[in-house]
């Protein structure tokens, strides 16, 4: 508890802990010495009054610490609720802050990635091997041995991963090399031997490979 703030540890149900053995002999000892003493006709009544009596004596100090604790828990209860408002006001502010951010980095990443950014002519499988073909654009080219990473351009999650193997019919050539969607491949593989079209809002991206004096 230490590494958390005021407010959090007042907002923090506190944790049930049973006392030790030597308050609870101190405890029931007390209530014992108090009935006898103060109350000594207890003596005479009959065995299942007696009876009754110790039982409450026992029960008497559990009933107080479950009464201690769920008084305590009411209160970090109450204080929760105060400040519940105030903390989905922030959740909201944080969330939309988030939100910013996100449109501002994917605004950044559709730029930059638009400059390496292929459209899809078709996919194909051919025996355990699948590909796809890239269509040509002006100022722009993949060479042998590019990596290219197909992505959702609307939701920005990975669809595939490609290396580029070549041309073929005036278009760029890519084969499989990692990870594919499975939902994808399963569709590539069964037309076998035919072509198919790629995902909605599926891009390749190529990402060219650099040398080393490139890197100098």
């Amino acid at each position: 508890m230490e590494h958390l703030s005021r407010e959090e540890q007042r907002c923090s149900y506190p944790n049930f802990k049973w006392p030790n053995g030597g308050w609870w002999a101190t405890i029931i000892g007390t209530l014992v010495a108090i009935s006898v003493f103060l109350f000594p006709e207890t003596a005479r009544l009959r065995l299942a009054s007696r009876c009754g009596i110790a039982i409450g004596v026992f029960l008497l100090p559990t009933l107080l610490i479950l009464s201690i604790y769920a008084g305590r828990v009411v209160v970090v209860f109450c204080r929760r609720a105060r400040c519940y408002y105030g903390l989905l006001g922030h959740i909201g502010e944080l969330k939309q802050k988030l939100d910013s951010s996100h449109v501002f980095t994917r605004s950044l990443l559709e730029h930059r990635q638009g400059l390496n950014a292929f459209q899809i002519a078709c996919c194909y499988a051919y025996d355990t091997r699948t590909f796809i073909t890239l269509k040509k654009k002006p100022g722009a080219r993949v060479a042998d041995g590019d990596n290219v990473v197909v992505v959702d351009a609307r939701e920005g999650s990975v669809l595939g991963q490609f290396v580029a193997s070549g041309e073929e019919d005036g278009q760029y050539r890519c084969e499989l090399t990692g990870f594919m969607d499975p939902l994808w491949l399963g569709y590539v593989k069964q037309d076998v031997g035919h072509t198919s079209p790629p995902p909605p809002e599926a891009v390749a991206v190529v990402l060219p490979i650099t040398t080393g004096d490139e890197d100098e």
